[in-house]
């Protein structure tokens, strides 16, 4: 029986928040997680939290994220994969 493989490409961003105040580092996973589960951009861009500080969306929705993370003044990181299921 052969298995199908599906590819999504899909950008990793890595953040660090370590060098922000407390207020800052609450409103700023507030955009991204949101306060009840579901409403952060993270969520309906359609991607998904890894770990704290480490989270997938698809690669179509990549600049925005990257946009977010300029306006708010946030060193990240990128990775571009594809995901194999």
């Amino acid at each position: 029986m052969k298995k199908e493989v599906f590819r999504q490409a899909v950008a990793l961003f890595t953040y660090d928040l370590s060098k922000l105040d407390n207020v800052t580092k609450v409103r700023f996973v507030y955009v991204l997680k949101g306060r009840k589960p579901g409403d952060g951009l993270v969520t309906k861009f359609g991607g998904r939290f890894l770990v704290p500080g480490c989270f997938i969306v698809p690669f179509s929705k990549a600049h925005e994220v990257e946009a977010i993370f300029k306006l708010w003044k946030i060193p990240y990181k990128k990775e571009e994969i594809i995901l194999l299921r």
